[in-house]
This record gives structure tokens, C-alpha cells and sequence, in this order.
């Protein structure tokens, strides 16, 4: 399921001409989102830098983390419609990553049958959780090894993005 999602990314977008100077980095606007570069490789995001806030309290939160884990999980409710949400996240942090992310579910529902159930409450120093949930307020967590993001569909993509940039840019 995931391993899918990251080939609407590969190729080389067009650009629309659009350019955004944000926080040192210049964002080409093209048919696939908001294209810039760190070093010669790619970083892609859905929304426009300047609509995206950083968080606090995810200094902990870092690729070098995520690398030193044995496994990461990333897991949802698949009846909330959220997957798609975190196609930029995995074609953007999947290819910086020395594990695999691994599907999970956060309950036992339609779609989860040969999915691990895994929450938050599963998150150890050896396994990192990002876990999805639909909520009607958008707010991004990392506590005790687990990012949570809470969101509707609209709110989700931009809150991917966030970690994205503050992941690989800031």
C-alpha cells in the first residue's frame, strides 16, 4: 500500500513559474506541488511553504531518530480515508530512511486484516509510531516515540508537510 503511493513523484514536474523564496530555500510551484531542492536531491510538498507552520516540541523528533529505530510504524484507521494524506511524507522521507516504514492499523477493522494493530501505546526507543487520526482540530505531537498528527483530510496534507520541511530543511 505504501510502496505505491510514491510513484506519482518520480519524473521531472513542470514548471508553472511561480517561485517562492521561504526560509532560504526556492520553491518552484509545478503540477505535482511545491518543488525545491536540498543538495541534488528533490523535496516536494503539497502546499504552499509559507501556509505551512512548524511545531514546537519536535526537536526530538529527526531522521536520525527514525534511523535508529528498528521499526517504524505508521498507522491509521483506514474507514477515516486519511492514507492518502502521507503520500508526500513517504515519497520524501522513505527514500532518507535506512529501515522501511511498515502499515499498521490502529484497530481492528475492514482493511486490517493482515495488518498489524498498533498504537501509540506500542511506541518503544526500538519502534517509532506516527500514527493518523481524524479529528476536527488539526495539532502534531511527539511523545514517548510516537508522532501523532490529528486532522481532517484538508489539514492532514499540510501537517505532513510540516514534518517534511522540518525534517529535511529546518
Amino acid at each position: 500500500m505504501i510502496s505505491s503511493i510514491a510513484g506519482f513523484i518520480v519524473g521531472s514536474p513542470l514548471d508553472n513559474g511561480e517561485k517562492i523564496e521561504h526560509n532560504g530555500y526556492t520553491f518552484i510551484l509545478t503540477d505535482r506541488g511545491y518543488l525545491t531542492y536540498l543538495g541534488d536531491n528533490q523535496v516536494l510538498i503539497s502546499s504552499d511553504p509559507r501556509n505551512v507552520q512548524l511545531y514546537k516540541g519536535l526537536e526530538d523528533f529527526t531522521l536520525e531518530k527514525l534511523n535508529s529505530a528498528n521499526r517504524i510504524y505508521l498507522t491509521f484507521n483506514p474507514s477515516d480515508n486519511l492514507q492518502s494524506s502521507f503520500a508526500y511524507f513517504d515519497a520524501n522521507i522513505r527514500p532518507r530512511l535506512i529501515k522501511s516504514i511498515t502499515a499498521a492499523c490502529t484497530t481492528d477493522s475492514l482493511g486490517c486484516e493482515d495488518l498489524p494493530i498498533i498504537t501509540c501505546e506500542d511506541a518503544t526507543a526500538n519502534n517509532i509510531v506516527i500514527q493518523i487520526e481524524s479529528s476536527e482540530f488539526s495539532s502534531i505531537t511527539f511523545n514517548n516515540n510516537c508522532l501523532l498528527l490529528q486532522g481532517n483530510q484538508f489539514s492532514l496534507p499540510i501537517l505532513f508537510d510540516s514534518i517534511i520541511l522540518d525534517l529535511l530543511l529546518y
